[in-house]
């Protein structure tokens, strides 16, 4: 089975304040894999961020957003970057989790766009991958509780529902289960809940810590996968059977 992890620097494994770092969560999820008795090659164009990973290939891509709605991101992940990501790599899943870098950004440039816009941004990314690949598998990752990102803006992208106001709101939940309706194989994996939102866990604000941040990533990752693949060989279900 071939995975691509797709995202920004959380998916890289990039370390507290944009320095180091160990592969993040990706170095624990090859263990649980392979324990599980997966048979896993994990593809990407690059490999920085993965020192001492017998599988270092991943396409994560620091400070990129979705998709440039305002200045001052080093790239977008929509467009030629993800179509030629899945040309090149073929995978059978991808690992999807973006939308920190487009938070802080939301933060920051109050009143230049919005957040349900961003999700409709996640929606662009999403169609784009299916009809670049029918078949593909994709766990779609909720965004992680970092400290640096408003808490109410993390809920709302989450699932829509936010106790600073009595508004729902588009959101990722509600969209990959769009997709799961159209018959795209795709689920959604919790990750808002995953690591606490605390220093202890975000050095930095932003990354995850090591065993202590990456690795309950790496767990969410490992069930969700669980649920749209069979171990054996790590053959994927049907896409007829999108769960």
């Amino acid at each position: 089975m071939r995975i691509m992890e797709l995202g920004d620097s959380i998916t890289a494994g990039v370390g507290a304040n944009g320095i180091g770092g160990d592969g993040g969560y990706r170095r624990r999820l090859a263990a649980l894999l392979s324990s599980a008795g997966y048979r896993v090659t994990f593809v990407g164009r690059r490999t920085d961020f993965s020192p001492g990973l017998a599988d270092p290939n991943h396409e994560g891509w620091p400070g990129y957003v979705i998709r440039e709605l305002a200045p001052g991101a080093p790239g977008q992940l929509y467009g030629p970057l993800t179509e030629e990501a899945i040309r090149r790599n073929d995978p059978d899943v991808i690992l999807l989790m973006v939308g920190t870098n487009d938070l802080l950004r939301y933060r920051g440039q109050d009143g230049t766009f919005s957040d349900s816009e961003i999700v409709h941004s996640m929606d662009l990314l999403l169609g784009e991958i299916f009809r670049t690949k029918p078949t593909v598998r994709v766990v779609l990752g909720g965004i992680i509780d970092s400290p640096r990102i408003d808490a109410c803006a993390v809920k709302r992208f989450d699932d829509g529902r936010s106790s600073c106001d009595e508004h729902e709101y588009p959101n990722l939940r509600d969209l990959a289960a769009s997709y799961a309706r159209r018959g795209n194989a795709i689920t959604y994996a919790d990750m808002i809940h995953v690591v606490p939102r605390s220093k202890i866990y975000f050095p930095d604000g932003i990354h995850p810590a090591g065993s202590t941040g990456y690795d309950l990533v790496a767990n969410a990752w490992f069930s969700a996968i669980r649920t749209i693949t069979q171990p054996e060989g790590g053959q994927a279900i049907s896409a007829a059977d999108p769960r």
